[in-house]
């Protein structure tokens, strides 16, 4: 019986450590009875976990910014008005005019004076008011390497979603299959308590008969009362996970649920070679590193564009108004500009030119990414290669398992049926019929270990080729 319970402990421990899962929030939800199947999971994950909620918040900002990018082509804009005084009053002006009183005469109608008079002038200490407006815009290579960058970053940032969504729904699946696999483990030890209460019953008959010792008795009592505490702990552990499960899929937490599924996988050959060639390229990391090299490229083109002439185009003007502000009308023709313009203006830095300068140094490790991102790449392509081959491996020994451990349960189920038949006739005693007991549940439990790993195997197949299963499916024997 200690073996009994060290085998259920062994084998479900992993599994509740395991779905103790991921992040994410419960929302209310009406307390009526939920089935839910492993899609159905799936997709209520999907619309309540929060890292998938901020990682599209980051998507759409990219979306936006990719949608928008053409207005870098924008001229730069700037208006002003302003209104002001000086602090000191202007000086007086002394000059001389002519005295109107010293008329001598004309000259071809020009009036001739005999004598002038000083005369001072004080210009008045008034407001002064002024705008400008002026217009900018830069042509440049940079330009369009920039807009070509802003796409990728998009595309880089719908792969980054579609990875978290990926891993929700890996961790959902498996959750899932660890809660389908939990339950039938209750069913067996529920299962394997029985039958102790029915050998119990027999020994106490038995034992009132006369047909056995009170030892005898007593032994069956106790490995019917060890099962107790061991399906308590089961079944904790299972309210446990199905709490954390239900949180990550947004579900109220006294809402009872109830899984439609089975753990019951199609047994299939798959050829790793033709998985791998036909698929590796749909890898979300094999696409992000691709992706990568592909912007280190096009950022040493940019840096490489720095070095060439850019062209900007200006137009201004600066309308003064030579009236006060306060006491003449705006709006007639006391208006004068002082220094408006259009200009055009081709600049190139001749410092990026100069060996080891800041932007030479910036072409230089760019080139230098853009060979890291090509060796990355290549180290990503085999080490999926290498992943896909040790899953489909993984998958053929479980497969081979499966197979074995079935007819283990079919010989232990017989065996154990012999020797339940040779109690109840009062051939063997407890102790003898009990290793037969202990054999059939281990391989009870083996054989739904084993069916779980082959799930397994198949969800970490399906998320490492970044396929559906029912195409991997189509491709096996």
């Amino acid at each position: 019986m200690k073996k009994y319970v060290w085998i259920l402990g062994t084998f479900l421990l992993p599994i509740l450590l395991e779905g103790g899962l991921l992040y994410a929030q419960s929302s209310p939800s009406p307390k009526e009875p939920l089935t839910i199947d492993v899609q159905t999971a799936v997709a209520l994950a999907l619309r309540a976990n929060l890292g998938l909620e901020a990682e599209q918040l980051s998507f759409e900002v990219k979306r936006n910014t990719k949608d928008t990018m053409y207005n870098v082509f924008y001229p730069k804009i700037s208006a002003s008005v302003k209104l002001s005084r000086l602090n000191q009053g202007p000086s007086s002006v002394s000059t001389l005019i002519p005295d109107p009183t010293s008329q001598m005469g004309t000259f071809s109608g020009t009036p001739i004076y005999d004598r002038v008079i000083p005369l001072t002038i004080t210009p008045p200490h008034r407001f002064s008011l002024g705008a400008s407006i002026s217009a900018s815009i830069t042509f440049s290579y940079a330009l369009i390497h920039g807009m070509r960058l802003t796409e990728m970053d998009y595309e880089a940032g719908r792969i980054n979603l579609e990875k978290a969504r990926k891993k929700v729904e890996l961790d959902v699946k498996k959750t899932f299959y660890n809660l389908l696999v939990i339950e039938e483990s209750i069913k067996l030890a529920e299962q394997n308590y029985q039958a102790a209460v029915t050998r119990f019953k027999q020994a106490e008959a038995n034992y009132k008969s006369g047909l056995v010792d009170q030892y005898t008795m007593l032994a069956a009592q106790v490995a019917m009362e060890s099962l107790k505490p061991v399906i308590a702990e089961i079944r904790n552990g299972y309210e446990t996970l199905l709490l954390s499960f239900k949180m990550l899929l947004g579900i109220d937490m006294d809402t009872p649920v109830q899984l439609s599924g089975s753990i019951e996988p199609v047994i299939q050959k798959f050829d790793a070679k033709e998985l791998s060639s036909r698929f590796l390229s749909n890898r979300l990391d094999v696409q992000g590193l691709l992706l990568a090299q592909k912007i280190t490229e096009e950022v040493w083109k940019l840096e490489r564009s720095n070095l060439l002439p850019v062209l900007t185009l200006m137009y201004s003007m600066d309308p003064t108004f030579q009236g006060d502000p306060f006491g003449d009308f705006w709006f007639d023709k006391s208006w004068k500009q002082q220094t408006g313009m259009f200009g055009i203006t081709l600049s190139m830095s001749l410092d990026n030119l100069i060996p080891n300068s800041a932007q030479k140094n910036r072409i230089y490790n760019a080139q230098l990414d853009r060979e890291k991102f090509r060796l990355q790449l290549t180290q990503a392509l085999q080490g999926a290669e290498l992943e896909i081959r040790r899953i489909i491996l993984g998958l053929e020994k479980s497969a081979k398992s499966i197979e074995v451990l079935k007819l283990n349960v079919e010989l232990a189920e017989k065996a154990n049926r012999m020797g339940q038949e040779a109690y109840r006739a009062g051939l063997k005693d407890y102790s003898q019929i009990e290793t037969t007991e202990v054999n059939l549940q281990e391989a009870r439990v083996n054989l739904l270990k084993e069916k779980y790993n082959y799930l397994a195997g198949l969800l970490d197949l399906e998320n490492a080729l970044n396929t559906s299963l029912e195409t991997i499916r189509g491709l096996g024997k």
